[in-house]
């Protein structure tokens, strides 16, 4: 399973056909990418129904849906190909594919070929969906539906009819399968798909974080990881990569994307916003904190510090620096380089963090978790600003945004519904193999890394803000009485006159 991803569009066949990336040579798998949008809007708020005939509805749904993509990219990429062999097998291969589905295959002409299987395979989608309104009234009868096991068995046949399959396996990304949009009781029902193992078939999920998940089915069966999957958290990943391998990724993930636009002002990241030339030292960034100087964030090297791995949050984050600057026809205009100076850049990281927030705001518990976010960036500031960082030359000051328990946390059901929210919406980024300074396996909690420069702090790694779980509790559950009892308790110096975090407005937190 996979965490915040956004890029595995770019690994299907689909784009890379459109793309011209799909030389044989270069296929290794057939990639099929699937958002859960239109799962959504069919199945709102899913409850598994009273009647166990009715389980395989959402099971129908998907399974055309993914079944219709594979067939649609399979023809596109063989008749450019491998054309000779498809058209020799094609209505051998749809006639067992039509075994396999269990329908009426018909007897009207071009019945076998994938355009009619595909028109076929559409109905049934639009059959599933339209049964799902009524599977509470006791009155409409079920009928027959896929089960779990028909897209496995579609891709192994497949597979093992066309030579230019066999060595290919089929790889789905599906994207967005996160709670609550899509339940937890949906989640368990599709997962007797998801969660099958086969020589044929893997499955990545995209989830926004690790508690998005159900690890479980309806017939009982617990996920465990490491045995049944493998989580894959981006976020923590690209938290600890080196800043070569950031950089890789982000020039490369943008250069796709400008080049991509015909006639564009820029082609690379460097020409738009440039290098980073100021203080390369965290602890003199730091200092200049505490200085009480306005520190501007810019270039690659920013960027790459900004981004927590979902690269969407990042792409965004240029498009608002290009459209505050008055878009492409400004951008065109601009001969200097980088074209977006300094401080435009740092102006739009500065109002993308609060756009973060403001967001926040309107999920349910919203209000609450942006007071829980900004209490802790409150405290961090503090640390900052008032204390240096121990057995460190220099007495540098104190540079955290992660927080490390000292004890393992056993939190009320309260508190830990409030800290599931925190990490659903990335808010922190839970590193579970942390380890305490008492020799604690403890999960440190890393502050979502665009909320950085917005609570005035660096991008060091170096230090911790350590909390025993009790305040831990105190934070999630009634932040503002945390803030105002860890600074007491550190000694913190209090001026009520004067702003926790001197630059920032009120409204933007």
């Amino acid at each position: 399973m996979q965490t915040l991803l956004n890029v595995t569009k770019s690994l299907s066949l689909r784009h890379r056909f459109i793309i011209g990336e799909d030389r044989p040579e270069e296929v290794n798998y057939i990639g099929i990418y699937y958002r859960c949008d239109d799962l959504y809007f069919v199945f709102p708020r899913y409850r598994l129904p009273d009647r166990q005939e009715a389980y395989d509805i959402p099971i129908q749904f998907i399974t055309a849906t993914l079944l219709i993509e594979i067939l649609e990219s399979i023809q596109n990429w063989s008749e450019r190909y491998f054309k000779p062999e498809f058209q020799e097998k094609e209505e051998v291969v749809c006639r067992s594919i039509w075994g396999i589905l269990g329908v009426n295959r018909g007897e009207e002409p071009g019945v076998d070929t994938f355009r009619s299987l595909s028109a076929r395979l559409k109905r049934e989608r639009n059959r599933a969906a339209k049964k799902q309104r009524f599977i509470r009234d006791p009155e409409q009868k079920i009928g027959y539906y896929f089960g779990p096991e028909v897209l496995v068995r579609v891709c192994e046949r497949l597979m093992g009819m066309f030579s230019f399959l066999n060595e290919r396996p089929f790889f789905f990304f599906i994207d967005d399968y996160s709670t609550p949009k899509i339940t937890s009781e949906l989640q368990e029902n599709l997962n007797r798909i998801f969660m099958q193992r086969s020589a044929s078939s893997f499955f990545k999920l995209s989830t926004e974080s690790s508690v998005s998940y159900a690890r479980r089915d309806i017939d009982a069966k617990a996920y465990v990881e490491g045995r049944e999957f493998t989580l894959l958290n981006l976020g923590l990943v690209y938290i600890h990569a080196k800043l070569r391998e950031k950089s890789q990724f982000i020039d490369d993930v943008l250069a796709r994307r400008l080049g991509a636009i015909h006639g564009y002002p820029v082609s690379t990241l460097e020409e738009l916003i440039g290098s980073y030339s100021g203080p390369t030292n965290y602890n003199e960034v730091a200092r200049q904190i505490r200085a009480g100087r306005r520190v501007e964030i810019w270039g690659r090297e920013s960027l790459c510090g900004l981004c927590s791995g979902d690269i969407h949050y990042t792409i965004d984050l240029v498009r608002l620096m290009v459209s505050n600057i008055g878009g492409r026809d400004k951008l065109a205009e601009i001969d200097v380089s980088p074209k977006i100076s300094a401080k435009e850049q740092t102006a739009a990281i500065r109002e993308q963090a609060g756009n973060f927030l403001k967001g926040l705001r309107i999920l349910p518990m919203g209000n609450h978790l942006v007071e829980v976010v900004t209490a802790f960036g409150i405290i961090a500031n503090a640390y900052l600003r008032f204390r240096d960082s121990k057995n460190i030359k220099g007495t540098p000051p104190w540079q955290a945004h992660r927080i490390e328990p000292y004890e393992q946390l056993n939190l009320s059901e309260e508190a830990q519904k409030i800290y599931f929210e925190l990490l659903r919406y990335s808010v922190f980024i839970e590193d579970v193999r942390g380890k305490s300074r008492r020799g604690k396996v403890v999960p440190r909690l890393y502050l979502r890394r665009l909320l950085i420069p917005h609570f005035r702090l660096t991008f060091s790694m170096r230090d911790s803000i350590e909390l025993e779980p009790d305040e831990i509790e105190s934070l999630l559950l009634d932040p503002k009485e945390f803030e105002l009892k860890h600074q007491l308790r550190r000694g913190f110096l209090l001026d009520p006159t004067q702003p926790l975090l001197p630059g920032i407005e009120t409204e933007d937190i």
